[in-house]
């Protein structure tokens, strides 16, 4: 039990499928052991959490990217495996670096609303994950998950209703967007807009759902300008680039008129230009940069 993985365990890694199952069986039960006490905790909880979804990947590389790459029409992300994946990958952050370091760089009066109770809205959000953070870490809050994705939505309302907090929902945005549902003091978007197909309609929902005063904490993968730039600096850009092809830039293509930013897309000067150049909001500044996410806060 205590040695490598055997090709026995690997059986059902034949496209069938028992292909996910057994996949996620040898990560938990062998890889993420070995994982861990060689690289600690903190590896285990973010690198082995993103395998789990690597059968997903291989099998759009083999089935759907084909016909993508033909007809430029993309895949959208909607998948219990991607879903449950990235949930993971990002839960050592949440508790890590954007609860302790990122939200005060908001400031004493941001913290002051959450603290005593505000709305608060997370846009994209995925399997649940930082809306239970921020319901637990601020439980006078009421938090708001707004998902389009059916899987993601299933996930994260198992996981509300598993954690019992009365202080926490999810909805589906495509039934009640989160400019209806507003206003909301504050707004997070957590590795979202790289992945959207019309990522400034996102821009303007946000801007619609937004309280006077409020503000909106929006983070997404530091990159920069071009694939030269990000290539050059980045150790992990052609991994990320081969990411994108499968996952992030298939999602951006997949509705007519896709901006298709992929993985790398969501640059500084992008967020300017689709922040303020269009005029929807007055400011917008990076508050934190760390573990290749980029945080920043935007002010009507």
């Amino acid at each position: 039990p205590n040695g490598p993985a055997t090709s026995s365990s690997a059986t059902t890694l034949d496209g069938s499928q028992g292909t996910t199952c057994g996949f996620k069986w040898m990560v938990s039960q062998r890889f993420e052991r070995y994982w861990t006490e060689w690289f600690g905790r903190a590896c285990a909880e973010y690198d082995v959490g993103l395998v789990q979804m690597v059968p997903a990947l291989v099998e759009r590389a083999r089935r759907t990217l084909p016909d993508a790459f033909r007809t430029g029409r993309g895949v959208p992300y909607d998948d219990v495996d991607i879903t449950e994946a990235i949930d993971r990958a990002h839960q050592r952050h949440i508790r890590d670096v954007l609860l302790p370091s990122v939200i005060p760089k908001l400031g004493d009066s941001v913290l002051a609303k959450l603290r005593e109770g505000c709305r608060v809205a997370d846009l994209g959000c995925g399997g649940g994950n930082l809306v239970l953070a921020l319901a637990k870490a601020f439980p006078r809050s009421y938090v708001v998950g707004f998902e389009v994705s059916p899987a993601a939505l299933e996930v994260a309302s198992a996981q509300l209703e598993a954690a019992g907090l009365a202080n926490a929902s999810v909805v589906d945005a495509r039934a009640t967007p989160l400019g209806v549902a507003g206003p909301f003091d504050v707004v997070t978007t957590y590795d979202v807009l790289h992945d959207a197909p019309h990522p400034a309609k996102l821009v303007d929902e946000v801007a619609a759902g937004l309280a006077t005063g409020g503000v909106w904490l929006l983070g997404d993968v530091a990159c920069l300008d071009g694939i030269r730039e990000n290539v050059a600096s980045n150790p992990s850009a052609a991994k990320l680039y081969g990411v994108s092809a499968c996952l992030c830039m298939a999602c951006g293509l997949s509705e007519p008129g896709g901006a298709g930013l992929g993985t790398l897309g969501f640059t500084e000067k992008v967020a300017r230009d689709m922040l303020l150049g269009r005029g929807i909001f007055s400011s917008l500044r990076v508050l934190h940069e760390q573990e290749g996410m980029r945080w920043f806060e935007a002010l009507r």
